[in-house]
């Protein structure tokens, strides 16, 4: 009490007076005062009886006590609430193309349907954001000691999304539905020689005819519920109303779907299952909306109708109006693109110093700058660069345009201008008359250099055949280019989807490739390289080596030895690099945008692309706050 006394008789007497009677007018008044604590009464005259110094000081003091109040007060908020995710809101994904089966029997072969399918239905083994494999309805699992049977013990507590109760029966049913040839499933092919029994209900038993180490790989396909499709036969399947209005056991169930006059499906709206059996997301509405290509999709995110799109071409992020309102996801897809040569179709590219100088003239780390805007990864071997058996101690064959003419020239081929060479020669004569033939025919200039070889009169030429898509044709132009500084001749052969198919894959008829492969998470590369995959199989240019076969084999086989089986691939790479069948470029990213206030998403590497949900339980877009002690 006596400190609040004298500081209010400081506040008052601190200044000097210039009129004394009037200040002791002040101190008789404040003499007859009853207590020496202002009441709120007097203290509304208290501008009356300060001058305009003490009002300024008076203001100031009070200024700074409300600022220390309002930051001591902010302090404390922030290091006691803290911001948590709560349930709620919707988030709108935008998607190339139309949903038409909603199915794991065939989902797999188109993107729209194996987004969906993956939100809707749960599969016994799944990939995390990490591109690792992990159990899904799996909860543990045995490997017997021969490594051919895999005894496989599912969670109790999943439910269809109608309630009922997801059993081994289920398992059963969907295995056997996809290895009926009568359904024609995908997934038929993957599953052949391998069997399935039902050991009680919530245990399962497959047997192989030989270890396959990457089998959990297999099993990943979505589970049917046997209750809802028992009664489908294979005439019918695809014409059910369950491709679209599908019951699963996943995250999200079927909610509705919105379709235009023409009946086209232009909305798919799902909603969290809230019986899901794992982290329950935050988010509670999913929405699809369907595009025919980029640029409507691109549209629609500026315009605000969607919160992400699921893949954004490289060439198409300038397109992005307002960058700074969402994160770009470059995420790593275990892709190889490469350049394979058909020694078969060209003698030229039997010569192993010709196939070097033609790597040896790429500048790799370029071509990943100007095709996919540096959204890529360089990659000297067949596999990426993410993959476990991915081998680092590779001797690659660097950037150099000097050896690589020096390679050629060992092989016979020399850089010279056709008008240099006599045209009255008889033995220059028939090869300037092919020279005249081929730059007619491919639009080449006659006055620059030809890699030419006398002695055999003959020049260097190759044709480059291509997927039709803007990356490769970026790609292509490139090479193009860089193949002709040395002097040898490129025709590029852009192709149709159908020509892919029936010309080269089915006929092999091409003599340099442009051309990706889907790798998978697990580093079995068989189905390229091995020679039991040539003519017909994915063996695209019949390569054949016994030493690449034998490692291939074994590494796929050892099911528990990590370490050997990686040692095996690491062997693999290194004798593969050697024969130079192929210049291996890079590893894709694949862009995801989302809006910036979706927050939660996690992930590096995507095995598919519909595995940009595998965080979805973290996503969220309402936070709350709570007090921390």
């Amino acid at each position: 009490m006596k400190n609040i006394k004298r500081n209010f008789n400081s506040l008052f007497f601190v200044f000097k007076r210039k009129k004394p009677q009037k200040q002791l007018d002040k101190n008789l008044v404040y003499s007859l005062s009853k207590s020496n604590i202002p009441s709120g009464g007097q203290l509304k005259h208290i501008g009356k009886l300060l001058n305009k110094k003490e009002r300024v000081i008076l203001f100031i003091a009070f200024f700074l006590l409300l600022a220390n109040i309002v930051y001591l007060s902010y302090n404390f908020y922030q290091k006691n609430w803290q911001a948590y995710p709560t349930d709620g809101g919707v988030h709108v994904e935008g998607v190339l193309g139309l949903p038409r089966f909603i199915n794991p029997l065939y989902a797999i072969d188109r993107d729209v349907d194996s987004d969906l399918s993956y939100l809707i239905y749960s599969s016994l083994f799944t990939y995390n954001s990490q591109g690792e494999l992990v159990g899904d309805l799996a909860s543990d699992w045995q490997t017997s000691d021969d490594n051919l049977e895999y005894t496989i013990n599912l969670r109790e507590n999943v439910k269809w999304h109608n309630g009922e109760k997801l059993t081994a029966d289920d398992v059963l049913f969907t295995f056997y539905l996809m290895k009926n040839p009568d359904f024609r499933s995908p997934w038929q092919r993957n599953l052949a020689g391998v069997e399935l029994e039902q050991i009680d209900e919530y245990t399962v038993k497959f047997s192989l005819q030989e270890p396959y180490a990457p089998f959990f790989e297999l099993l990943t396909f979505g589970i049917l519920p046997r209750f809802a499709w028992e009664a489908t036969n294979s005439d019918f399947i695809l014409l059910s109303d369950l491709n679209l209005k599908p019951i699963g056991s996943g995250p999200y169930e079927f909610k509705s779907l919105v379709k235009n006059t023409a009946g086209e499906i232009k909305e798919y709206h799902l909603q969290v299952n809230d019986d899901y059996y794992k982290a329950k997301p935050y988010v509670e509405e999913l929405v699809f909306k369907f595009y025919f290509d980029h640029p409507q999709l691109i549209q629609a995110l500026n315009n605000q109708e969607v919160d992400a799109i699921s893949y954004l071409p490289p060439e198409r992020k300038e397109n992005i109006v307002a960058k700074n309102s969402f994160n770009f996801h470059s995420l790593d897809l275990p892709q190889i693109n490469a350049v394979f040569f058909n020694q078969e179709a060209n003698e030229a590219l039997q010569d192993l110093d010709i196939r070097k100088a033609l790597a040896m003239s790429l500048n790799r780390d370029k071509l990943i700058e100007k095709a996919v805007d540096g959204h890529g990864k360089r990659s000297d071997s067949p596999l990426p660069i993410s993959n476990i058996a991915y081998n680092h101690e590779l001797s690659p064959l660097n950037y150099s345009i000097s050896q690589a003419q020096e390679l050629l020239s060992q092989s016979g081929w020399e850089k010279i201008n056709p008008q240099d060479l006599d045209n009255e020669d008889e033995e220059n004569e028939e090869l300037l008359n092919n020279i005249l033939e081929f730059s007619q025919e491919n639009e080449h200039e006659l006055n620059t250099d030809w890699l030419i070889n006398q002695e055999e009169s003959e020049f260097l030429t190759f044709k480059l055949s291509l997927p039709n898509n803007y990356e490769n044709k970026v790609l292509a132009k490139n090479i193009k280019e860089a193949w002709e500084k040395l002097g040898l001749k490129v025709n590029i052969d852009i192709l149709s989807n159908e020509q892919l198919q029936t010309d080269i894959l089915n006929e092999r008829d091409f003599e340099i490739l442009l051309q990706k492969q889907m790798i998978g998470n697990d580093p079995d590369v068989s189905a390229f390289w091995h020679s039991s995959q040539k003519d017909g199989g994915l063996n695209l240019i019949n390569y054949q080596n016994e030493e690449v076969d034998e490692l291939l084999s074994e590494a796929r086989q050892l099911v528990k030895n990590r370490e050997e089986r990686i040692d095996k691939y690491h062997k693999f790479q290194e004798t593969l690099v050697e024969d130079m069948p192929a210049i291996f470029l890079y590893s894709t990213n694949y862009l995801y945008i989302q809006n910036k206030k979706l927050k939660g998403f996690s992930g590096e590497v995507l095995i598919e692309p519909y595995h940009r949900f595998s965080s979805i339980s973290d996503w969220y877009l309402k936070t709350k706050k709570r007090f921390i002690r």
